[in-house]
């Protein structure tokens, strides 16, 4: 994605590399497609009074206020309908923030680079923290665990660099949905459904910690598949892995080791149910996850395995695809031509795997390790596609009357504007629930695939 790698020394003014990096940033503004766009004469006006703010100093404004300001141009006022179009196309081309989203639509960032004071209360270099007191407490336990609770993020807000940026309450709330939605804040997934993790927040990029061994030592032979994205750029944002592990643990609950939530540098441990772990670790060029079962990687549900891959797939693309636009790279094939999706195991504790292209049509690979590994389990991760059609049915054994009964619980949200879906609804629509009930009322949970498609002819 970059064509050069820019080093450069912020505390010297006479560094030529920054001028050398501006050259770059007005070439890659120059290839957007919204470079040299006539604007319409009609928003002339409401954009000069957006300039006269900026020069005031405010910031962040309602869309209440600026409609207002918009009225009193008079014959010269932009109708609704013209001032939403103002504002999508200004946000597109980075003159302000404006998402056009339920909790969000209400309030107009004027001052795009505002958000840089925003983001640096809690994303910050060591040397910038306080020497002692509450703050620096917060920010150490952050930097360590990666988890933030809404009261501390206020607190870091309310220090003198940050306040005056923060008139009530209702603008705090807010730019916490704007970092909810740019996946710099993430809500971690709970398996009660309840909002007990509403006032509590994880920040991947922020984390410094590494992974434990023991836990490392969870995934063995025995019990782990595996499964890498391969990505073929030799220099990767280190914001993608950050983004697609926010992406995760936005998806599956996260393990809890000694009360900890088990979120590490470029690594993630998620409950994939209960019987089941996924490890998603960033390896240099690969991004690989592990999916380890409790007993056995034969008793790994191909459906589950399945699930996992497609959301991981999903979240993969989009990602790739937003920093191929933002490079001006819009007609990327992003599957083919930028990652490559190996499947495999363990082998004497070491990443073992192959293309999948060459999984699909082998029984067996050799390592080079000398052993032989078999690729009917690695497979898992690419089960056959299941209908939309599902058949409940209840089936007669010897030993329970009746044996099973399926119920399918999932999130319909297939018509949603295909622009406004988040990765955690698109991946969330892949899921299906299917809750096994035996006789005595017990509960199996096992995740599912779901696509949509028309159903048959016959169907209807």
């Amino acid at each position: 994605m970059y064509d050069k790698v820019f080093f450069i020394n912020a505390t010297d003014a006479a560094n030529l590399d920054i001028g050398f990096l501006k050259d770059k940033l007005v070439e890659i503004a120059f290839q957007q497609s919204s470079w040299g766009q006539r604007m319409p004469m009609l928003w002339v006006p409401l954009d000069l009074l957006i300039s006269d703010l900026r020069e005031d100093g405010v910031n962040l404004i309602t869309k209440e206020r600026l409609w207002k300001m918009n009225m009193s141009n008079k014959d010269l006022a932009l109708s609704k309908r013209w001032m939403e179009d103002f504002l999508l196309v200004q946000h597109s081309i980075g003159k302000i923030m404006y998402f056009d989203e339920p909790a969000l639509r209400d309030f107009i960032v004027i001052q795009p680079t505002a958000m840089v004071n925003i983001l640096r209360a809690f994303i910050t270099d060591r040397m910038f923290w306080p020497r002692d007191g509450p703050i620096r407490v917060i920010l150490e336990n952050l930097s360590c665990t990666g988890v933030l609770k809404k009261i501390e993020l206020f607190a870091l807000w309310s220090q003198p660099a940050f306040k005056d940026m923060f008139t009530d309450d209702e603008t705090k709330e807010y730019l916490v949905q704007v970092l909810l939605h740019l996946d710099i804040l993430v809500e971690p997934k709970c398996y009660s459904g309840k909002n007990e993790a509403s006032d509590l927040f994880l920040v991947p990029c922020i984390v410094n910690e590494t992974i434990p061994a023991n836990i490392l030592k969870n995934a063995t032979d025995g019990k782990t598949i595996c499964i890498a994205f391969h990505l073929k750029e030799t220099v990767i944002p280190s914001a993608l892995a950050f983004k697609l592990i926010g992406a995760a643990i936005s998806i599956w609950p996260m393990k809890v080791s000694n009360t900890r939530l088990c979120l590490y540098f470029q690594s993630a441990i998620l409950d994939a149910d209960g019987e089941n772990e996924l490890q998603i670790h960033v390896r240099g060029q690969r991004i690989v996850a592990y999916l380890i079962n409790a007993v056995s990687k034969d008793l790994i549900s191909p459906d589950l395995a399945t699930t996992i891959q497609e959301c991981l797939n999903l979240a993969l693309r989009r990602i790739l695809q937003f920093y191929c636009q933002c490079f001006g790279k819009q007609e990327y094939q992003v599957t083919t031509d930028l990652f490559e999706i190996e499947v495999g195991e363990l082998c004497k504790g070491e990443l073992c795997v192959i293309p999948l292209s060459d999984a699909k049509t082998q029984t067996h690979w050799s390592c080079n390790n000398g052993k032989t590994h078999h690729t009917k389990c690695s497979l898992n991760w690419v089960y056959d596609k299941v209908s939309d059609i599902i058949t409940c049915c209840f089936i007669t054994t010897t030993k329970m009357t009746p044996a099973f009964e399926l119920v399918i619980i999932f999130n319909n949200i297939l018509n949603k504007n295909q622009t406004e879906t988040t990765i955690e609804e698109e991946c969330s629509y892949l899921k299906l629930k299917a809750i096994m009930k035996d006789q005595n009322g017990k509960g199996i949970d096992s995740p599912f695939r779901f696509e949509h498609r028309n159903p048959p002819a016959e169907a209807k």
